[in-house]
């Protein structure tokens, strides 16, 4: 291990103290900031003790002002008031007594203020009794006990109303009744200078007690104007404490401030070193990425551009290997028809072995260079393993003959007949890998054996073992074998030759059926391969229909006279075919590119243009495209054939889309080249729905009535097979979308438009009567739109595309017939 810290690792640590660094900074500021806050909330809300002091203050100067007001007005209910403000200041002295008993010095001056409180309403009180104004009252009656009157009554005395002892003034109106009443006369018995001798004695008692009263009065106020200046002077002492303890409270407040401040300061100096730190780290690592990604870019580039060339190079090898083959096998096959003796027809059966070897190298490389560009594609259809197993082991068997080997095949009798998946495919895996056993086995035994197991309700493991006794491959050398162009040494390649790529193929091939191949062997001893493919078991049983064509077709009749432009860079391409044609009495014109073939076509009137797609100057592509588009008439219409030894899709779809009418491949046989040439030119066997006929395969059920009826089309095209074939294309083509579209509204649950797409598709199927397809669509429609049986949809769909992909690949087996 690496004792020095990677950059992650750096970067990690520097992350993790910042984290900790900006957490702490926000516990230790919220915190901070919560005391700050909750100290400037406190000062903020109203003093609590200077708000009762206030109050005191206020309830005092209440008391003083109910006291004399009473003095003036003797109305009781100012004593009333008088003692609602006394019990208030005593209420407010008792809080202030809780709010002070932390602070001694606050406390021990309340205790005083309660005290002297206490001794001023006692002199309120003392103040407020001695106003009380009953002296006027006595003097009237004093005055009244020295009158003495004498009553004078009429014969019949009328007793008086009055029996309690009367006021002076009350005994006046009293008498003035009393005479309205009983007419009793009552005269004064003093004098009136006796009256006012009295009045005036009275009048002077009264002015002294007047005088000793303010007197009395002076000398209360002056105490509790004392003992209110006592008191102003502790509320004064009590505020200033107070004001005290609420400074010392804003400096703890501004201290808490400043430790925060300092704090975070401290601590967001440390995170900003760490960030620069951290960003001359990154800025280092990303110096040095820019560098590894510019050379990462320059290598994927040159990787990718290595790709391409690997790519152009194995087509156009492929191209240039298949272009002399088409010569090679073609003038051999035309060799071949002419009188040889034996031993030039077993040298020349040579030659065309070894052509047909180098195609097989030709088409693994092709299929070498599909694979890596992940444009070969597999497809979904039913078969019969049993079908394969023994067409593979038929295929091979005169091979295994040769060499005079044990040749046999077995299997599990339980295997499903009804398989769905890609069996091009495999049997392209099972050539190579039998083809690889036979090869390097030269005497003992080649053995097939397979069998199924189950792995769900309807899927299987397809296993195949090869088994064979021959030269074997070391343990150290198995691995290697599955790379591109890898064989067990290098004296098996140069005494069994082959191209190293057969295990290589069959092993992506198996990839993209995700299935496995494992290869056990000890050498000398022999090699096993064992094949693992899983499949889904399909509903119904594989049928198969043959079309038969009638064998009274003799093509080279039909062909004479025709007129036929071979445009080819090739001379040797231009040789064959015109050897194969004027053999059946075709005019034929040659053209080395594009370019002189349109020259020659604007000049001449020919029935067929075989077009090579590479050339230079002008390439096959662009002169149809020009024939298309540039010419008017029957000139622009004239079918057109393209030869080409690549098997690019995208060669294909832009030679379609140019307006080729057909593709023939290179190399090909004579009989491929006629049945061309007798397509485009709309020329067929007589053909009836009576040259239609089924035919059981072995060990496979079969179905009663087939998947398609073309009678009804080829009765209305008047067995015009041109149209029936543009028929039946429109049918693929609308089918497949159709089925696109289906399955995504089946996967999107998108109900109406599924039964919208899949009604759509319906239609072409009613021309070929394909009947069973029509049942599905009809179940899946009748589903969706009623919402009914929903769950059984996607079953259905499943099996409408096995089904529909199952009757394009029989309907391209008959336009091609």
């Amino acid at each position: 291990m690496n004792s020095k810290l990677s950059f992650d690792t750096k970067i990690l640590i520097a992350i993790i103290m910042i984290i900790v660094a900006v957490g702490s900074i926000g516990f230790y500021a919220y915190r901070s900031m919560n005391n700050v806050i909750a100290a400037i909330i406190k000062q903020a809300s109203p003093n609590e003790k200077l708000l009762l002091l206030k109050g005191v203050t206020i309830n005092l100067n209440e008391a003083e002002n109910y006291v004399k007001t009473y003095s003036f007005s003797a109305n009781s209910s100012y004593i009333d008031s008088f003692k609602i403000a006394k019990a208030n200041t005593y209420i407010k002295i008792k809080q202030l007594n809780k709010l002070t008993l932390p602070n001694a010095h606050q406390k021990m001056v309340v205790d005083s203020l309660d005290k002297m409180i206490g001794k001023r309403f006692l002199l309120l009180e003392q103040i407020q009794r001695s106003g009380k104004n009953y002296t006027y009252r006595q003097t009237l009656d004093k005055v009244y006990e020295k009158i003495v009157t004498e009553k004078t009554t009429s014969k019949q005395e009328i007793k008086s109303p009055l029996k309690k002892r009367k006021t002076f003034l009350k005994k006046i109106f009293g008498t003035q009744q009393m005479q309205k009443n009983s007419a009793v006369e009552a005269t004064p018995a003093i004098s009136r200078n006796q009256l006012q001798k009295e009045l005036a004695e009275v009048k002077k008692e009264e002015s002294t007690y007047e005088q000793r009263k303010l007197n009395k009065q002076l000398n209360l106020n002056q105490k509790d104007e004392l003992i209110m200046d006592q008191i102003n002077v502790l509320i004064k002492e009590l505020e200033s404490a107070e004001a005290i303890v609420m400074i010392g409270k804003t400096g703890e407040v501004q201290s808490i401030t400043g430790r925060a401040n300092n704090y975070i300061l401290l601590i967001i100096s440390v995170i900003c070193i760490l960030l620069i730190i951290l960003a001359i780290t990154i800025l280092r690592y990303l110096q040095k990425g820019r560098i590894y990604n510019f050379a990462l870019q320059a290598a994927k580039s040159d990787t990718e551009e290595l790709f391409k060339v690997k790519q152009n190079f194995f087509t156009r090898m492929s191209h240039e290997i298949r272009t002399p083959i088409t010569a090679i096998i073609g003038f051999t096959d035309q060799v071949l028809n002419t009188p040889l003796t034996k031993e030039q027809n077993f040298q020349l059966a040579i030659v065309k072995k070894s052509g047909e070897h180098l195609l097989v190298i030709a088409n693994e490389i092709l299929d070498l260079s599909k694979l890596e560009s992940g444009k070969l594609k597999t497809i979904l259809i039913p078969f019969d393993p049993n079908e394969i197993l023994n067409e593979i082991f038929v295929m091979m068997q005169n091979e295994a003959r040769q060499k005079q080997l044990i040749y046999t095949l077995s299997s599990d009798k339980d295997t499903p007949s009804n398989l769905i998946g890609d069996p091009m495919r495999l049997k392209q895996v099972l050539l190579n890998v039998l083809g690889n056993a036979i090869k390097f086995t030269d005497k003992g035994e080649v053995s097939i054996t397979y069998s199924s197991t189950k792995t769900g309700d309807k899927n299987i493991l397809l296993n195949i073992l090869v088994k064979d006794s021959g030269i074997g491959i070391a343990n150290s050398r198995i691995e290697k074998v599955f790379n591109e162009f890898e064989q067990a040494d290098e004296h098996t390649s140069l005494k069994f030759g082959g191209t190293g790529l057969g295990l290589n193929i069959s092993q992506k091939l198996l990839k993209l059926l995700n299935g496995n191949i494992e290869l056990k062997s000890e050498e000398n001893q022999g090699t096993l391969v064992i094949i693992s493919v899983p499949f889904a078991v399909g509903e119904k049983p594989v049928e198969r229909i043959k079309l038969q064509v009638p064998e009274a077709f003799n093509e080279v009749q039909i062909l004479k006279g025709k007129s036929i432009l071979i445009v080819d860079d090739n001379e040797y391409n231009q040789l064959l075919f015109s050897t194969i044609l004027k053999s059946t009495g075709v005019l034929c014109d040659q053209a080395i590119n594009g370019k002189i073939a349109i020259d020659l076509h604007v000049k001449n009137n020919y029935d067929v243009i075989l077009m090579d797609l590479i050339m230079p100057e002008m390439n096959g592509i662009e002169a149809t495209t020009y024939i298309r588009t540039q010419l008017k008439g029957q000139k622009a219409n004239v079918p057109i054939i393209a030869l080409t030894a690549l098997g690019s899709d995208n060669i294909v779809t832009r030679a379609r889309e140019a307006g080729i009418n057909d593709m023939l491949n290179k190399p090909f046989k004579k009989q491929d080249l006629y049945k061309k040439i007798l397509t485009v030119l709309k020329i067929f066997p007589p053909h009836s729905n009576e040259n239609i006929a089924k035919t059981q395969v072995p060990s496979i059920n079969t179905i009663e009535a087939p998947p398609f009826n073309l009678q009804d089309l080829y009765r209305v095209a008047g067995n015009d097979k041109s149209f029936i074939k543009d028929m039946i294309d429109v049918f693929i083509r609308t089918t497949r979308e159709g089925m696109v579209k289906v399955k995504y509204f089946t996967e999107q649950k998108e109900w109406e438009n599924l039964a919208n797409a899949a009604h759509k598709i319906s239609a072409p199927c009613k021309h070929i009567e394909a009947k069973l397809i029509l049942g599905l669509i009809k179940q899946i429609e009748d589903n969706a739109r009623s919402l009914n049986n929903i769950d059984k949809i996607e079953a259905l769909v499943i099996q409408l595309e096995m089904e529909a992909e199952s009757l394009i690949i029989l309907l391209e087996k008959e336009i091609t017939k």
